[in-house]
């Protein structure tokens, strides 16, 4: 990890590559429409560096890293200031469950022809609740 010595900070990549074998477990987080979906993941306890925050400010967050069985190098990466004490199994579930919204809204964006609806701040402005497009057993 990066030190207030070091003149610049370590990039996530180095820091997963350096992660020992043992720092990746096998996790599933659902099942998908053909099989239970699982990859391999490394968490550790980072301080993302500020240049607007002193060392002394900077607080601990989750550093996710998702590198499948198989792959060259990690795929993914994720920071959270889920509390410290989550589960590694809860943290794996909420990173891809945000993924899932975020690619549900692009997909919206797409289908419905929203993508050059703005809102009152130049953004696009959609409004989609997850649990809207999960069947329910009623």
């Amino acid at each position: 990890m990066g030190t207030a010595q070091q003149s610049r900070p370590d990039l996530v990549k180095e820091i997963a590559l350096d992660l020992p074998t043992q720092a990746w477990q096998t996790i599933q987080w659902r099942e998908g429409t053909a099989d239970v979906l699982s990859s391999r993941f490394a968490r550790l306890r980072v301080r993302v560096a500020d240049a607007n925050v002193s060392v002394d400010e900077l607080t601990d967050e989750w550093l996710l890293i998702e590198w499948p069985e198989g792959a060259k190098e990690p795929t993914r990466y994720w920071l959270s200031t889920l509390p410290v004490d989550i589960a590694f199994r809860d943290l794996v579930d909420i990173a891809k469950l945000r993924w899932r919204i975020e690619r549900d809204y692009q997909e919206l964006k797409q289908e419905v022809g929203l993508g050059t609806t703005k809102g009152a701040d130049g953004a696009a402005s959609i409004t989609m609740p997850r649990c809207a497009l999960q069947p329910t057993d009623s």
